[in-house]
Protein backbone atom coordinates (compact mmCIF):
# COMPACT_ATOMS: atom_id res chain seq x y z
CA UNK A 1 0.00 0.00 0.00
CA UNK A 2 0.85 3.46 -0.18
CA UNK A 3 3.35 5.39 1.87
CA UNK A 4 2.55 9.32 2.25
CA UNK A 5 -1.12 9.45 2.43
CA UNK A 6 -1.60 12.88 2.70
CA UNK A 7 -0.21 13.50 -0.62
CA UNK A 8 -2.38 10.65 -2.04
CA UNK A 9 -5.43 12.31 -0.34
CA UNK A 10 -4.60 15.61 -2.53
CA UNK A 11 -3.93 13.42 -5.49
CA UNK A 12 -6.93 12.07 -7.08
CA UNK A 13 -10.68 12.26 -7.01
CA UNK A 14 -12.48 10.61 -3.84
CA UNK A 15 -15.69 9.40 -5.41
CA UNK A 16 -15.41 6.94 -8.72
CA UNK A 17 -12.89 3.60 -7.53
CA UNK A 18 -11.73 2.51 -11.09
CA UNK A 19 -11.19 -0.95 -10.16
CA UNK A 20 -8.11 -0.58 -12.40
CA UNK A 21 -5.98 -3.45 -11.31
CA UNK A 22 -8.90 -6.14 -10.41
CA UNK A 23 -9.68 -5.92 -14.31
CA UNK A 24 -6.52 -4.11 -16.09
CA UNK A 25 -4.61 -7.22 -15.56
CA UNK A 26 -7.00 -9.81 -17.01
CA UNK A 27 -8.27 -6.99 -19.63
CA UNK A 28 -4.44 -6.61 -20.38
CA UNK A 29 -3.42 -10.18 -20.73
CA UNK A 30 -6.50 -10.98 -23.04
CA UNK A 31 -5.87 -7.90 -25.46
CA UNK A 32 -2.68 -9.29 -25.91
CA UNK A 33 -3.52 -12.82 -25.79
CA UNK A 34 -2.11 -14.04 -22.98
CA UNK A 35 -3.80 -16.50 -20.49
CA UNK A 36 -5.71 -14.92 -17.19
CA UNK A 37 -5.43 -18.13 -15.19
CA UNK A 38 -8.43 -20.32 -16.81
CA UNK A 39 -6.96 -20.00 -19.96
CA UNK A 40 -9.69 -17.53 -21.18
CA UNK A 41 -8.71 -14.40 -22.91
CA UNK A 42 -11.91 -12.48 -23.40
CA UNK A 43 -13.05 -9.47 -21.33
CA UNK A 44 -14.84 -6.39 -21.99
CA UNK A 45 -15.88 -3.72 -19.85
CA UNK A 46 -17.29 -0.10 -18.47
CA UNK A 47 -15.38 2.69 -19.05
CA UNK A 48 -12.69 3.99 -16.15
CA UNK A 49 -15.53 7.15 -15.69
CA UNK A 50 -18.43 4.98 -15.35
CA UNK A 51 -20.79 4.47 -18.25
CA UNK A 52 -19.83 3.08 -21.94
CA UNK A 53 -17.67 0.65 -23.47
CA UNK A 54 -14.03 0.85 -22.05
CA UNK A 55 -12.20 -1.32 -24.55
CA UNK A 56 -9.36 0.19 -26.29
CA UNK A 57 -8.01 -0.87 -29.04
CA UNK A 58 -4.75 -1.12 -31.33
CA UNK A 59 -1.10 -2.65 -30.93
CA UNK A 60 1.78 -2.17 -28.02
CA UNK A 61 3.20 1.15 -27.72
CA UNK A 62 6.91 1.97 -26.89
CA UNK A 63 7.37 4.84 -24.13
CA UNK A 64 9.46 5.92 -22.46
CA UNK A 65 11.05 2.80 -22.62
CA UNK A 66 7.28 1.22 -20.93
CA UNK A 67 5.44 -1.53 -22.77
CA UNK A 68 2.01 0.26 -22.64
CA UNK A 69 -0.63 -2.47 -23.49
CA UNK A 70 -4.25 -1.48 -24.36
CA UNK A 71 -6.65 -2.71 -21.65
CA UNK A 72 -10.54 -3.14 -20.82
CA UNK A 73 -11.48 -1.16 -17.42
CA UNK A 74 -14.61 -1.69 -15.62
CA UNK A 75 -15.64 1.09 -13.07
CA UNK A 76 -17.47 0.86 -9.94
CA UNK A 77 -18.72 3.95 -7.45
CA UNK A 78 -17.80 3.64 -3.92
CA UNK A 79 -20.34 5.52 -1.69
CA UNK A 80 -19.03 8.55 0.41
CA UNK A 81 -17.12 11.76 -0.37
CA UNK A 82 -13.58 11.48 1.23
CA UNK A 83 -13.24 7.40 0.42
CA UNK A 84 -9.39 6.91 -0.75
CA UNK A 85 -9.54 3.58 -1.78
CA UNK A 86 -6.31 1.66 -0.47
CA UNK A 87 -6.75 -2.35 -0.45
CA UNK A 88 -8.61 -4.87 -2.61
CA UNK A 89 -9.28 -8.42 -2.83
CA UNK A 90 -11.16 -10.79 -4.69
CA UNK A 91 -13.61 -13.41 -3.48
CA UNK A 92 -14.14 -16.15 -6.53
CA UNK A 93 -16.61 -18.14 -4.21
CA UNK A 94 -19.20 -15.18 -3.88
CA UNK A 95 -17.63 -13.07 -7.43
CA UNK A 96 -17.69 -10.32 -4.95
CA UNK A 97 -14.64 -7.90 -4.39
CA UNK A 98 -13.70 -5.69 -1.18
CA UNK A 99 -12.24 -2.73 -1.28
CA UNK A 100 -11.00 -0.65 2.14
CA UNK A 101 -10.67 3.43 2.65
CA UNK A 102 -7.72 4.68 4.59
CA UNK A 103 -9.87 7.61 5.46
CA UNK A 104 -12.02 6.30 7.94
CA UNK A 105 -11.76 2.47 8.49
CA UNK A 106 -14.91 1.62 5.88
CA UNK A 107 -14.59 -1.39 4.02
CA UNK A 108 -16.80 -1.86 0.69
CA UNK A 109 -18.49 -4.97 -1.19
CA UNK A 110 -19.25 -5.21 -4.91
CA UNK A 111 -19.86 -7.55 -7.45
CA UNK A 112 -17.64 -8.30 -10.41
CA UNK A 113 -20.59 -8.79 -12.75
CA UNK A 114 -22.27 -5.54 -12.35
CA UNK A 115 -19.91 -3.57 -13.48
CA UNK A 116 -20.62 0.23 -13.49
CA UNK A 117 -22.90 -0.36 -10.52
CA UNK A 118 -22.16 1.46 -6.49
CA UNK A 119 -20.79 -1.06 -4.38
CA UNK A 120 -22.22 -1.11 -0.64
CA UNK A 121 -20.78 -0.46 2.50
CA UNK A 122 -19.96 -3.66 4.03
CA UNK A 123 -18.23 -2.16 7.41
CA UNK A 124 -18.73 0.63 8.57
CA UNK A 125 -16.08 3.57 9.25
CA UNK A 126 -15.12 3.60 12.92
CA UNK A 127 -16.68 0.27 13.26
CA UNK A 128 -14.67 -2.06 16.04
CA UNK A 129 -12.25 1.22 16.21
CA UNK A 130 -11.20 0.24 12.85
CA UNK A 131 -10.33 4.09 11.71
CA UNK A 132 -8.18 3.02 8.78
CA UNK A 133 -7.92 0.23 6.76
CA UNK A 134 -5.14 -0.45 4.42
CA UNK A 135 -4.55 -3.65 2.93
CA UNK A 136 -6.86 -6.93 2.57
CA UNK A 137 -6.48 -10.69 2.48
CA UNK A 138 -9.11 -13.41 2.32
CA UNK A 139 -8.89 -17.25 3.48
CA UNK A 140 -10.45 -20.14 2.04
CA UNK A 141 -12.62 -19.92 4.92
CA UNK A 142 -14.02 -16.72 3.71
CA UNK A 143 -12.13 -14.55 6.61
CA UNK A 144 -11.33 -11.24 5.46
CA UNK A 145 -8.15 -9.82 7.44
CA UNK A 146 -7.53 -5.98 7.43
CA UNK A 147 -4.26 -3.97 8.23
CA UNK A 148 -5.02 -0.83 10.46
CA UNK A 149 -2.13 1.33 9.09
CA UNK A 150 -0.94 3.39 11.98
CA UNK A 151 -3.44 2.54 14.28
CA UNK A 152 -1.53 -0.41 14.63
CA UNK A 153 -4.50 -2.57 14.49
CA UNK A 154 -5.28 -5.88 12.75
CA UNK A 155 -8.84 -7.68 11.88
CA UNK A 156 -10.36 -10.77 11.23
CA UNK A 157 -14.20 -10.61 9.59
CA UNK A 158 -16.71 -13.26 9.09
CA UNK A 159 -17.71 -11.89 4.95
CA UNK A 160 -21.14 -14.02 5.09
CA UNK A 161 -22.28 -11.88 8.32
CA UNK A 162 -19.86 -9.19 8.86
CA UNK A 163 -19.06 -9.78 11.96
CA UNK A 164 -15.68 -9.20 13.90
CA UNK A 165 -14.23 -12.87 14.23
CA UNK A 166 -11.42 -11.36 16.54
CA UNK A 167 -8.79 -8.29 16.48
CA UNK A 168 -4.79 -7.36 17.35
CA UNK A 169 -2.82 -4.28 18.47
CA UNK A 170 0.84 -3.75 17.48
CA UNK A 171 2.89 -3.15 20.83
CA UNK A 172 5.19 -1.26 18.46
CA UNK A 173 6.00 2.47 19.32
CA UNK A 174 5.74 3.55 15.83
CA UNK A 175 3.80 0.95 13.88
CA UNK A 176 2.17 1.32 10.38
CA UNK A 177 0.21 -2.30 9.56
CA UNK A 178 0.52 -2.41 5.80
CA UNK A 179 -0.01 -5.37 4.21
CA UNK A 180 -1.36 -8.84 4.53
CA UNK A 181 -0.66 -12.54 2.90
CA UNK A 182 -2.57 -15.29 3.78
CA UNK A 183 -0.70 -18.78 3.45
CA UNK A 184 -2.44 -22.18 2.68
CA UNK A 185 -2.28 -23.51 6.69
CA UNK A 186 -4.30 -20.33 7.13
CA UNK A 187 -1.46 -18.22 9.21
CA UNK A 188 -1.87 -14.56 8.58
CA UNK A 189 1.42 -12.55 7.70
CA UNK A 190 1.35 -8.37 8.30
CA UNK A 191 3.97 -5.97 7.21
CA UNK A 192 5.14 -3.07 9.12
CA UNK A 193 6.09 -0.07 7.37
CA UNK A 194 7.74 1.90 10.28
CA UNK A 195 8.89 -0.76 12.68
CA UNK A 196 10.86 -3.14 11.22
CA UNK A 197 8.98 -6.56 12.09
CA UNK A 198 7.26 -9.05 10.86
CA UNK A 199 3.46 -10.02 12.55
CA UNK A 200 1.86 -13.26 12.06
CA UNK A 201 -1.84 -14.24 13.20
CA UNK A 202 -1.29 -18.17 13.73
CA UNK A 203 -4.55 -20.09 13.02
CA UNK A 204 -5.20 -22.36 15.97
CA UNK A 205 -8.20 -23.74 14.37
CA UNK A 206 -10.42 -21.95 16.73
CA UNK A 207 -9.00 -18.67 16.35
CA UNK A 208 -5.54 -16.85 16.36
CA UNK A 209 -2.60 -16.52 18.08
CA UNK A 210 -0.70 -13.16 17.63
CA UNK A 211 2.94 -12.67 17.76
CA UNK A 212 5.82 -10.53 16.66
CA UNK A 213 6.93 -13.05 14.19
CA UNK A 214 10.13 -11.98 13.15
CA UNK A 215 12.36 -8.82 14.17
CA UNK A 216 13.90 -8.21 11.27
CA UNK A 217 17.07 -6.21 12.60
CA UNK A 218 20.05 -8.17 11.84
CA UNK A 219 18.66 -9.12 8.24
CA UNK A 220 19.01 -7.57 4.82
CA UNK A 221 16.12 -5.76 5.02
CA UNK A 222 17.21 -2.54 6.57
CA UNK A 223 14.83 0.15 7.65
CA UNK A 224 15.35 4.25 6.70
CA UNK A 225 13.01 6.82 7.68
CA UNK A 226 9.47 6.72 5.51
CA UNK A 227 8.16 3.87 3.90
CA UNK A 228 9.77 0.22 4.30
CA UNK A 229 8.34 -2.97 3.85
CA UNK A 230 4.87 -2.44 1.83
CA UNK A 231 3.28 -5.13 -0.20
CA UNK A 232 3.81 -8.62 0.52
CA UNK A 233 2.63 -12.24 -0.91
CA UNK A 234 2.91 -15.71 -0.29
CA UNK A 235 3.98 -18.78 -2.75
CA UNK A 236 1.67 -21.13 -3.53
CA UNK A 237 3.33 -24.05 -0.97
CA UNK A 238 3.19 -21.22 1.97
CA UNK A 239 7.29 -21.88 2.27
CA UNK A 240 8.23 -18.28 1.46
CA UNK A 241 6.88 -14.71 1.84
CA UNK A 242 7.83 -12.35 -0.39
CA UNK A 243 8.27 -8.65 0.21
CA UNK A 244 8.66 -5.58 -1.22
CA UNK A 245 10.55 -2.65 0.46
CA UNK A 246 9.18 0.83 -1.02
CA UNK A 247 12.27 3.08 -0.28
CA UNK A 248 15.21 0.55 -1.48
CA UNK A 249 13.44 -1.38 -4.22
CA UNK A 250 14.38 -4.38 -3.15
CA UNK A 251 12.89 -7.79 -3.07
CA UNK A 252 13.05 -10.19 -0.41
CA UNK A 253 12.05 -14.23 0.08
CA UNK A 254 11.39 -15.04 3.47
CA UNK A 255 11.11 -18.53 4.74
CA UNK A 256 8.31 -19.34 6.99
CA UNK A 257 9.87 -22.10 8.61
CA UNK A 258 13.57 -21.29 8.35
CA UNK A 259 13.02 -17.19 9.26
CA UNK A 260 15.70 -16.77 7.11
CA UNK A 261 15.77 -13.32 4.88
CA UNK A 262 17.10 -13.54 1.26
CA UNK A 263 17.26 -10.32 -1.17
CA UNK A 264 15.78 -11.66 -4.24
CA UNK A 265 18.72 -11.37 -7.48
CA UNK A 266 16.74 -8.87 -9.88
CA UNK A 267 20.34 -8.54 -11.83
CA UNK A 268 20.61 -5.36 -11.01
CA UNK A 269 16.85 -4.04 -11.21
CA UNK A 270 14.38 -2.53 -8.65
CA UNK A 271 10.86 -2.54 -7.61
CA UNK A 272 9.55 -0.44 -5.38
CA UNK A 273 6.44 -1.99 -5.27
CA UNK A 274 3.43 -1.31 -3.54
CA UNK A 275 0.10 -4.68 -3.50
CA UNK A 276 1.73 -7.79 -5.20
CA UNK A 277 0.04 -10.80 -6.58
CA UNK A 278 1.89 -13.62 -7.23
CA UNK A 279 0.49 -16.20 -9.95
CA UNK A 280 2.73 -19.02 -10.21
CA UNK A 281 6.29 -17.43 -10.92
CA UNK A 282 4.56 -14.56 -12.05
CA UNK A 283 4.70 -11.93 -9.73
CA UNK A 284 2.50 -8.55 -10.98
CA UNK A 285 3.54 -5.46 -8.27
CA UNK A 286 1.86 -1.84 -8.26
CA UNK A 287 5.13 0.31 -9.31
CA UNK A 288 4.19 4.19 -9.06
CA UNK A 289 1.43 4.48 -11.90
CA UNK A 290 2.35 1.23 -13.70
CA UNK A 291 2.17 -3.11 -13.02
CA UNK A 292 5.84 -3.89 -13.25
CA UNK A 293 6.40 -7.96 -13.81
CA UNK A 294 9.10 -10.36 -12.52
CA UNK A 295 9.72 -14.18 -13.66
CA UNK A 296 11.04 -15.59 -10.65
CA UNK A 297 12.88 -18.75 -10.75
CA UNK A 298 11.83 -21.97 -9.27
CA UNK A 299 13.31 -21.47 -5.77
CA UNK A 300 12.32 -17.50 -5.60
CA UNK A 301 15.80 -16.79 -5.19
CA UNK A 302 15.95 -14.39 -8.39
CA UNK A 303 14.14 -12.99 -10.64
CA UNK A 304 13.69 -11.17 -14.18
CA UNK A 305 12.32 -7.82 -14.78
CA UNK A 306 9.46 -8.38 -17.41
CA UNK A 307 7.08 -5.94 -18.90
CA UNK A 308 5.66 -2.95 -17.58
CA UNK A 309 1.81 -2.29 -18.22
CA UNK A 310 0.74 1.29 -17.99
CA UNK A 311 -2.69 2.86 -19.22
CA UNK A 312 -3.66 6.48 -19.58
CA UNK A 313 -6.65 5.74 -16.57
CA UNK A 314 -4.09 4.72 -14.07
CA UNK A 315 -3.62 7.63 -11.65
CA UNK A 316 -2.46 6.62 -7.93
CA UNK A 317 -3.12 2.84 -8.23
CA UNK A 318 -1.95 0.88 -5.16
CA UNK A 319 -3.05 -2.99 -4.82
CA UNK A 320 -3.55 -5.31 -7.48
CA UNK A 321 -6.21 -8.52 -7.47
CA UNK A 322 -6.53 -11.16 -9.92
CA UNK A 323 -9.85 -11.93 -11.04
CA UNK A 324 -10.87 -15.04 -13.42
Amino acid sequence: MSGSRPSKVSSFSTRLLSLLLIFALSGTLATCGGSTGDGEGSTSGESATGGGSGETTGGSMESGGIKEVPVNIQSYTLPGEEVYPEGVVYQESSGDFFVSSTSNGAVFRGTVGEAGSEAEVFLEGGQDDRSAAIGLALDDDGRLFVSGGETGRMFVYDTESGELVDSFQSEQEKPFVNDVAITPNGDAYFTDSFSPVLYRLAATGDGYEFEEYLNLEGTPIKYEDGFNLNGIVATGDGQYLIVTHSTTGQLFRIGTESDEVVEIDLGGGELAGDGMVLDGQTLYAVTGSDITTVELSEDFASGEMGEVFSSESFKSPTTIAMYD
